[in-house]
């Protein structure tokens, strides 16, 4: 028995608290998702939090990845999608919307829809996030040609309420994975 359940045993009052974040804890580092099909492509229902692991809930942001992490963030079984699968993606139904107080796109209908929350995107030279809540950055896995003083550049798919755009970039942004069935 964990010392976690032992407190909640002692503390009655508290149990239903403690059950809560028992759970919360373990569903934070998942490693499977259900994935919904929008088109001929089985997306994940949530970001990549930690390298190898997605985050419990549709709207969590999860974590911030270079382009070259970004290439070997997704669980086993999934990889980052391409640019042409991005694409595809901004040319179904989207809603700019709020799930749970938190702002981003859904994208699909009916029952295979996916909310991506507007993750804005973190420059790492600079240590400074932007567009939180106004715009999203997601990582592809296709390169572009890089300039002379960079490794590489990658393709990401920006939007915001008014629209989508392909997003180039080098070494020093990190943006956020939504990951697609292997």
């Amino acid at each position: 028995m964990s010392m976690k359940r032992i407190f909640c045993y002692l503390f009655a009052a508290s149990a239903a608290v403690c059950a809560a974040e028992t759970l919360r804890a373990q569903e934070t580092t998942p490693t499977t998702d259900p994935g919904v099909k929008i088109g001929e492509t089985v997306w994940a229902t949530r970001n990549v939090g930690d390298a190898g692991k997605f985050v419990a809930n549709p709207e969590d942001f999860g974590g911030y990845f270079t382009f070259e992490e970004a290439k070997t963030a997704c669980p086993d079984g999934w990889r980052t999608p391409t640019w042409e699968e991005l694409d595809k993606l901004s040319y179904t139904p989207f809603v700019w919307t709020t799930l749970n107080e938190i702002t981003g796109g859904r994208f699909g209908t009916g029952n295979n829809t996916i909310f991506l929350p507007a993750t804005g995107l973190y420059w790492k030279d600079t240590a400074e996030a932007m567009g939180y809540g106004k715009v999203s950055h997601y990582w592809s896995s296709t390169s572009v040609a890089a300039d002379s003083n960079e490794v590489s550049k990658g393709i990401a798919l920006a939007f915001t309420d008014e629209g989508f755009s392909r997003f180039s970039t080098g070494a020093n942004a990190s943006c956020t994975i939504r990951c697609v069935k292997k």
